[in-house]
């Protein structure tokens, strides 16, 4: 009987098979007969010319894409409508056979129809392609089976759209309509979520691919419910089909509500503190994908995340003492994206207060914060920048307008132990020059004359070149093919310069951290603020530096594979697993060995960096983990699985 079955509605879909092979022979010369009817300016407007090439090897396969997807629709249409329309149904269902044996007739003749013309098709394609470009080459092949995919799922949907408008519906041309929008809705919700919530992505995939099957699986249980369920005359097949399908529509947001939060958190698995307060033991983590970062709150002390910060976040800056975070972002609900704002966070993740930064008129681009206030970073206009100043209870107090080429040409430094800020500026490229002013926070300008106006077009690389007070400004110069520090007594007006060296940064007293050349070795030096040497030693080729944020200690290590440049004797950023000989240099200009902490991280893929004045970091892309440096305690996991 299920022979019989399957053989009746085969038959039943021959015409419509005929027509779509003949339609697919048809489209080749239908899109030729446009593109001349427009070449001869029959449409009003149209191109002169047109390559034959590209018009069977382009707008060929997507034509196909889109008439294999319409043939599919109706394939199942006929095959599921057709009998209630010419009368036939109630016979099939006073028979003794069960209805579910007839709808899987239906379904088995239904996708080998649709594949016989999807096969027929793409070798016809793929022969005219051979026969007007003399070859199908790799880049054919893709520009050819990029499209015939997308046609593939096209097919694919349309069948289950007309699966379910064809049980529902009471003929063909009924179910092919409905059918259309049933097969759209996959489709449709999954833009919707990718558009709308653009952040929830794990790994580069997005949620909403991850949810799309939901809708379709859906689509062919309301069909089998509607056909195979129910009272024996088939009636309550609308409701029983709608029902699955208000469920699946239900059950789709919802799923993505619960899951998007678990997945943007999956995301930052590890992460590099971004700030870490100058006094406390607290710090931000940031992570996730290239659209955005995400990150966390981390209490390094304890060992412990406070709260998540939700993508995409452009900027974090603690307070000196750790009591408030600053967060430049533009975090909406399950990652969407909203307008940028700035929010205030304390020290236990609770949100105190949020400002709007930006307007059509402008681009917030960093945070910084001077003493009680907040300044945000922003560019106006071409030549154009300036600096926000907030007040974490009573807002805006005023805006600080800097000319030059945009934010990015200029740094904020500070704020000093009074709170004084600096900005350190590119003010001319012919010559290139820069100025170092201090900013006028009450008065809401520059303070002129600048403190320093010096050409050269050499970077600092250490993170602190403003020393703790304020009094002195470090900066590398390249003079006669070799590197040296300079340093400026902003308060005398003179400067010093120690050439061969590498700026390392400040540390409290104003102490300098230099890098000497010495040969093939390295001097790692501490002078004073008067200058004087208070502490040195020598290390073979290859140091790592890197200063705790509260500028008390300092680590240094020994690069294992260190290059050969000229500059390849100084690294800063952070301690590679590999790196040999890890040590401490505390307040007491003590040298302690940290080899309980390296021990067993021999693995250049890991990176170990400060996470508050007596904690370190480190991270192996996959998992973060903390130690105290004074304890000497083992890592604990803080992000991810820790090995």
């Amino acid at each position: 009987m299920f022979r019989a079955l399957w053989i009746k509605h085969w038959v039943q879909l021959r015409a419509l098979r005929w027509v779509g092979f003949a339609v697919g022979i048809a489209l080749p010369f239908v899109f030729w007969a446009g593109a001349e009817a427009a070449k001869r300016g029959w449409f009003g407007k149209g191109r002169s010319e047109y390559d034959l090439t590209s018009l069977i090897i382009d707008a060929l396969p997507m034509g196909a894409a889109v008439l294999w997807g319409l043939l599919a629709l109706m394939f199942s249409a006929q095959a599921f409508a057709g009998d209630r329309a010419d009368g036939t149904e109630r016979f099939l269902l006073d028979r003794p056979v069960s209805r579910r044996r007839t709808w899987l007739s239906r379904v088995l003749a239904t996708l080998p129809s649709v594949l016989v013309v999807i096969a027929g098709q793409a070798l016809y394609v793929w022969a005219l392609a051979t026969l007007v470009h003399g070859g199908t080459g790799p880049s054919i092949w893709t520009r050819i089976g990029t499209p015939l995919l997308v046609g593939a799922g096209l097919a694919l949907l349309g069948t289950i759209g007309g699966m379910a408008a064809g049980a529902l519906m009471r003929n063909p041309m009924q179910a092919a309509l409905v059918g259309a929008v049933l097969a759209a809705l996959p489709i449709g919700v999954t833009m919707f979520f990718l558009s709308v919530f653009q952040l929830a992505e794990i790994h580069g995939l997005h949620l909403a691919f991850l949810l799309a099957p939901i809708l379709p699986v859906a689509l062919v249980v309301a069909s089998y419910r509607a056909s195979c369920l129910g009272e024996p005359a088939g009636r309550g097949r609308i409701q029983r089909g709608i029902v699955v399908l208000v469920v699946a529509l239900v059950a789709t947001p919802a799923l993505f509500a619960a899951t998007a939060p678990v997945v943007m958190r999956a995301l930052v698995v590890a992460g590099w503190p971004q700030q870490a307060a100058l006094e406390a033991d607290v710090t931000v983590m940031l992570g996730g994908s290239y659209h955005g970062q995400s990150g966390w709150i981390i209490d390094t002390s304890s060992k412990e995340k406070i709260r998540f910060l939700k993508p995409p976040i452009r900027s974090t800056a603690w307070k000196a003492d750790g009591s408030m975070l600053a967060v430049l972002h533009q975090a909406g609900a399950l990652g969407s994206v909203r307008e940028v704002r700035l929010e205030l966070f304390d020290r236990d993740g609770e949100s105190l207060r949020t400002f709007p930064v930006e307007s059509e008129s402008s681009y917030a681009r960093g945070v910084h914060w001077a003493g009680e206030l907040v300044l945000v970073r922003e560019w106006l206009r071409v030549g154009r920048s300036a600096i926000r100043v907030l007040h974490p209870e009573r807002g805006e107090l005023g805006r600080i307008e800097v000319a030059g080429e945009g934010s990015q040409t200029w740094k904020l430094l500070g704020p000093t132990d009074d709170g004084s800020v600096f900005l350190h500026r590119f003010v001319s490229n012919d010559p290139r020059t820069y100025e170092l002013n201090r900013l006028d926070l009450t008065g809401f300008r520059l303070e002129e004359p600048a403190l320093i106006e010096e050409g050269g077009d050499l970077p600092t690389f250490a993170a602190k070149v403003l020393s703790p007070s304020g009094r002195y400004f470090a900066r590398l110069a390249y003079v006669d093919k070799v590197y040296s520090s300079r340093i400026y007594d902003l308060q005398e007006g003179t400067r010093t310069d120690y050439p061969d060296s590498v700026i390392a940064g400040w540390l409290t007293g104003d102490r300098l951290l230099l890098l000497e050349k010495a040969g093939d070795e390295v001097r790692v030096v501490l002078r004073g603020a008067d200058g004087t040497e208070l502490l040195s030693r020598t290390l073979p080729r290859g140091v790592t530096v890197l200063i705790s944020p509260d500028g008390r200690r300092f680590l240094v290590a020994q690069r294992a594979m260190a290059d050969n440049r000229s500059f390849g004797y100084a690294y800063f950023g952070s301690i590679r697993g590999d790196d040999l000989g890890a040590l401490l240099v505390s307040d007491g200009v003590e040298w302690t060995d940290l080899q309980t902490l390296t021990a067993g991280l021999d693995d250049e893929q890991l990176r170990i960096v400060w996470g508050g004045p007596n904690t370190l970091i480190v991270s192996d892309g996959a998992a973060s983990a903390v130690a105290d440096t004074d304890s000497g305690a083992t890592w604990k996991g803080v992000l991810g699985r820790w090995r």
